[in-house]
Parts: C-alpha cells; structure tokens; sequence
C-alpha cells in the first residue's frame, strides 16, 4: 500500500479531529474549505518543511492509522491532545503546524453576523 493511501486519510482524520475540537461552531462547508486550505499550505510550503511533515505523518499514520481513523470523534480527540505532551518534538510541531492552520482558516471563514471589519 503506498504512503499517501495511509497518510491523506491520516491527516484528514487529523484535520477533521482539530476543526471539531477548535472550531466547533464552524459554519457549513468550514470543513472542506479548512482541508483545502491546510493542503494547499502544507503543498506551498518549503521542500524541507514538507519533508519534515510528510515523514512525521508517515510515523504517525503508520503506528496509529487504523486505530485512529477506527476511533470515534472523542477517542480521537483524545490522542491527538496526548501529542502536546509527546516526548518527541516533531510530534509536537507537527500538531502546533495543524492547530495554526485549522485555526486560521476556520476563523477567517466564520460568518461575521453582520458587523464590518
């Protein structure tokens, strides 16, 4: 089986985990615009960024995969909190790198209620 077929539902799961626990009044369609937007970053970002990204995805994927897609929301959310306190700094990092871009495109999508910036 090839990595992206591991790593692409890896990290949809991961961003889907983040949107519902940091987002969680996200308007409808937040979602798929928020996945685009964190696909499209990672995808401009530096070669050795990506680099970095995709290997601690491939780990990640590759130890917790079925497990983690299995979970329910909750469990999930669980697991992907626990990485704060990973004694590996990448995991770490790349858990930082995804709650930043969920959070920025999130919030930048949410409907305003009228009110003028």
């Amino acid at each position: 089986m090839p990595a992206s077929a591991i790593v692409g539902p890896f990290r949809r799961a991961v961003v889907d985990t983040l949107i519902r626990t940091l987002v969680p009044a996200a308007a409808p369609g937040v979602a798929t615009a928020v996945h685009q937007f964190v696909d499209e970053q990672l995808g401009r970002a530096p070669r050795h960024v990506r680099l970095g990204v995709g290997i601690i995805e491939a780990l990640l994927a590759g130890v917790l995969h079925r497990g983690f897609i299995a979970h329910g929301p909750d469990e999930r959310a669980a697991v992907v909190e626990r990485w704060n306190a990973s004694r590996l700094p990448p995991v770490r990092v790349y858990l930082k790198l995804m709650r930043s871009l969920v959070l920025l495109c999130g919030y930048e999508l949410q409907p305003t209620g009228g009110r003028s910036a």
